[in-house]
């Protein structure tokens, strides 16, 4: 039986092409996301090795709490006196040491425009230059290193990206405001003319201080060891020597470490997200093979007919499918892992510099191999299954019926797996949290796959409906091949709907979140105009004079700067607003519940009432918050919030930010203009202000709605992109279902040619058939990613989700959806509507099917 299925696999190549396919594009969306993940994850892992090469220490200041996961757990901590750096000097052992700050620093090009985009894309640095060779990573290629406070030194990437040369004015924009210096020098990181990409603005130590942090104050104090002084020996050296000080030591390895985990914890949502989108492209995979297999099995079914009547066993036949199976796994898992290699090296490009390889790793060849493999035995053993168990006598009968649609199991399981999923989203919706409504999601989705092949039928029956009236008989006959097998039909349907489905849900997601945005700012908001800092997630705006100087303009009635942070309150670490409550509650309507937000003081906080509920606290209670420079305050509550659209769960003043996080400035402005004050006069006095700072950018509400949009249309593209693989994987579905369909009425086919019908009429029906039964995925595709667009805006409503919307306005979203459907599967069709027609009439009625 081995020799026969290798036989079989020889002589018959053509049958497993579309599923080599399906399980190569499956395995090359898994391999080159794990590969990619590799890839990154060394990248970073040799990037802070090289950072930390020569340090053997650090003295820093002692950690306060770790930050949220989403902002890579990064450790929030003080910094430290620069006066330590003569204790650390005088301990035994120590060989140099050296304070170092890092900060925002934005540079800007001649053109005046900002270089780097700090919402997405590699950060923009600005640090302290390393006068101590071996703690300094960068090396200088040109020039020499700072001297004074109007000296600056680039990396090579930005250089060359801005055109600055040695001896040229450089402009930039740091926590201290614009500023201004002389390029004394290029340098490279390593061999690398930037660090991953980011921008780097290097200065001498007091300016640095000045611009970045505080004068006196330093980030840590590296440390060289003399030789024969391990790393721990000299760290347990200072700890002993600095007791008393309220600062912790670490050793090189210590650093390396917390680096690497920090930046891989920060990537990992973008590794999950990534390797969800191949899992539905495994998913659709395993539908099309499991299409694929009944084909072949179809095909052959005569033939395991004649193997069992000349005594060939049921396991043999079953083993004998298997084989070949595996074989296909295991090649189109090959050829798909090398194919996802070129994938990730391509996104790789986009994400590392040009001189790093792929990291191709055993366990990323291993899962890849596996998975293509483990599907394609998964998917096939069932059709196997099905085809050990033909009876000899089939050899002798016409065509088999497919009853499987009718299964009561089927449709018990199906109502379990529904009233499951529909009890979790119940829950998820009344307050359980997204994963509990991802859970019910996915059961639900489950059980609508279950319940396929009975709807199937009457699902092909009403959209075929206008078939007959339009097309006449071939209607009627596309109608009627199309409901005959529903379970073929529903497998088909079921794997374009998987992908349409999540492309819906992502259209609906996306419009829901636009239109949420345009309802906060429109119903939260009584103004005119936002000045947005531009420099994006770093926490880092406009100094907090640039609102006071916007309030002072006679065309302004009212402005508010608006700024966020990180502190640590009951135990969890959070993000705070900061803003002007004296201003602030006049332009945004948050609703207060109870206290009075003129209280909010340095010492004074605002809670989201709900929170405030869920928490026991009330007003007057005295609430322990502790943050990343200052350490544990004591703040009272003195008022409870209606909303936390603008100020999720707790908002502080800007007093209380200047106390407790120096460095953090407006990331936005509100702005009222006063009575009698046009657009243009306003913009133009307010222009007059911020025209200093290069990143700012004045809006009016129209265009701040415009530009918050448009920063998730990089994501949309790419989910949708990285989708198109899986609509495609879908469309060979189609084309199997529709050789399948032909090969089992081949015989039909022929006598519809022998009463008349010409080759033409037998295309045209095929094509319709395809176009049916890909209506039937398109409808239960808009049909689920709509409602589960709507469950999950609704589960995110405390998030900001005001408002629910399919996108139909236009049309667009969804009408280039079907469109592009329609067109795929019509050229899908092609092939088997052509094989249909060419079929010799005396052939085909002469197959005893």
């Amino acid at each position: 039986m081995f020799k026969l299925s290798v036989r079989d696999l020889r002589a018959h190549v053509g049958r497993y092409v579309l599923t080599f396919i399906a399980v190569a594009i499956g395995v090359a969306f898994v391999g080159g996301v794990l590969t990619l993940t590799n890839t990154l994850t060394r990248t970073f892992d040799d990037l802070f090795a090289d950072v930390f090469e020569g340090t053997d220490a650090a003295v820093r200041g002692r950690g306060q709490f770790e930050g949220p996961a989403q902002m890579g757990g990064q450790e929030q901590r003080p910094r430290i006196p620069e006066s330590l750096l003569e204790q650390v000097l005088a301990v035994d052992g120590v060989a140099e040491a050296e304070p170092y700050v890092q900060g925002y620093t934005q540079v800007i090009d001649r053109d005046g425009d900002p270089v780097g985009s700090n919402t997405f894309g590699p950060p923009t640095f600005g640090a302290s230059w390393g006068e101590v060779d071996q703690l300094n990573p960068f090396n200088l290629i040109e020039g020499d290193a700072p001297r004074g406070p109007d000296e600056v030194v680039l990396d090579k990437a930005t250089a060359d990206r801005t055109g600055y040369e040695v001896g040229d004015t450089a402009r930039f924009q740091s926590p201290a405001g614009p500023g201004e210096a002389t390029v004394v020098g290029i340098a490279r990181f390593g061999t690398a003319d930037s660090p991953f990409g980011a921008s780097f603005a290097m200065f001498d130590l007091p300016t640095a201080q000045e611009l970045l942090a505080e004068p006196g104050q330093v980030d840590a104090i590296s440390v060289v060891a003399d030789d024969g002084i391990s790393q721990t020996e000299i760290a347990g050296r200072l700890t002993d020597a600095l007791r008393g000080e309220d600062i912790e030591v670490a050793t090189g390895d210590q650093l390396v470490q917390e680096n690497q985990d920090d930046a891989a914890q920060s990537f990992s949502f973008v590794n999950i997200a990534l390797l969800v989108f191949a899992l539905i492209s495994v998913v659709v995979g395993a539908f099309v093979i499991y299409t694929s297999f009944s084909f072949i099995v179809a095909q052959r079914q005569r033939q395991l007919a004649l193997l069992r009547a000349i005594g060939a066993s049921r396991r043999q036949i079953l083993r004998s499918i298997v084989v070949e199976s595996l074989v296909v796994g295991v090649l189109a898992s090959i050829v798909g892992y090398l194919f996802g290699l070129g994938l990730a090296w391509l996104l790789s490009q986009v994400l590392v510099d040009d001189t790093s390889s792929l990291a191709i790793e055993p366990a990323s060849i291993i899962v890849g191999l596996m998975v293509g493999t483990f599907v394609t035995l998964f998917s096939a053993f069932f059709p196997a299954w099905r085809g050990s168990r033909v009876p000899p006598v089939t050899a002798m009968l016409r065509a088999a019926v497919d009853v499987s649609a009718r299964s009561v199991v089927r449709l018990v399981l199906g109502a379990v797996v529904l009233v499951l999923g529909v009890l979790l989203l119940t829950q998820g919706l009344s307050g359980a949290g997204i994963e509990v409504t991802g859970a019910g999601m996915t059961l639900v989705f489950l059980a609508l796959v279950i319940f396929g092949p009975l709807a199937a039928r009457p699902a092909t029956i009403v959209l075929g409906g206008l078939l007959p009236p339009i097309r006449g008989v071939i209607g009627r006959l596309a109608q009627q091949n199309a409901s005959r097998n529903p379970k073929r039909t529903s497998s088909t349907g079921s794997a374009l709907m998987i992908g349409l489905g999540v492309v819906t849900l992502f259209l609906v997601f996306n419009a829901s979140l636009r239109k949420s945005i345009d309802s906060f700012v429109d119903d939260r908001f009584v103004g005119d105009f936002v000045v947005d800092s531009g420099t994006g997630f770093t926490g880092v705006g406009l100094p907090g004079t640039v609102a006071d100087e916007i309030n002072d303009l006679p065309e302004v009635d009212a402005a508010t700067g608006f700024r966020f942070g990180l502190a640590e309150i009951d135990g969890s670490p959070q993000f705070v607003s900061g803003l002007d409550p004296d201003t602030a509650f006049d332009l945004f309507d948050v609703g207060i519940a109870a206290g009075d937000v003129s209280n909010l003081d340095e010492n004074g906080m605002a809670v989201f009432k709900d929170t405030a509920e869920d928490k026991g606290w009330e007003i007057g209670d005295e609430i322990p918050v502790i943050f990343g420079q200052t350490g544990e305050q004591t703040f009272t509550v003195e008022a409870l919030l209606d909303t936390k659209d603008i100020t999720d769960d707790y908002a502080f003043s800007t007093e209380a930010f200047d106390a407790n996080i120096p460095t953090s400035g407006d990331s936005q402005i509100w702005i009222r203009l006063a009575d009698g004050v046009s657009t243009a006069e306003g913009r133009e006095a307010i222009d007059s202000v911020v025209s200093g700072f290069p990143t700012a950018e004045v809006q009016d509400l129209t265009e701040f709605k415009d530009a918050t949009k448009a920063q998730f249309d990089p994501f949309l593209l790419i989910v949708i992109v990285l989708l198109a693989l899986t609509i495609l994987i879908a469309m060979i579905g189609i084309v199997n279902t529709m050789i399948l369909s032909i090969v089992e009425r081949t015989r039909e086919i022929g006598l519809t040619r022998a009463v008349g019908a010409t080759r033409a009429q037998i295309r045209s029906a095929i094509r319709w058939e395809a176009l049916l039964i890909a209506a039937f995925g398109l409808v239960a595709a808009l049909a689920v990613g709509i409602f589960f667009g709507y469950v999950i805006v609704q589960a995110l409503e405390e998030e900001g989700f005001r408002e629910f919307a399919v996108p139909i306005g236009g049309l667009f979203g969804l009408v280039a959806v079907t469109l592009v459907t329609g067109l795929l599967t019509l050229l899908a069709a092609v092939l088997p509507a052509v094989w249909a027609g060419r079929r010799p009439v005396l052939s085909a009625i002469s197959v005893d099917q």
